[in-house]
């Protein structure tokens, strides 16, 4: 099952490797340390902080990989 789901996603557009480079990105690179980080600066609003700027930091990067890939 779990093979015939990567061939799908990788097959579609072949960037299924980015998608997971994105979601490790998200999560682990980003979120975590951030929760961490923004906790101890902003001990009441540092949780939610947390993940809006995760969000925003990936979106500007998600923005510069999708115009590099409308490119080629």
């Amino acid at each position: 099952m779990l093979g015939f789901r990567k061939d799908i996603v990788t097959g579609v557009c072949g960037v299924g490797q980015k998608t997971l480079v994105f979601a490790i990105l998200r999560k682990i690179v980003l979120e975590i340390p951030a929760l961490f980080i923004l906790d101890k600066l902003f001990p009441l609003y540092g949780l939610a902080y947390a993940q809006f700027t995760a969000e925003l930091i990936l979106s500007a990067i998600g923005m510069i990989t999708l115009s590099r890939f409308f490119k080629n």
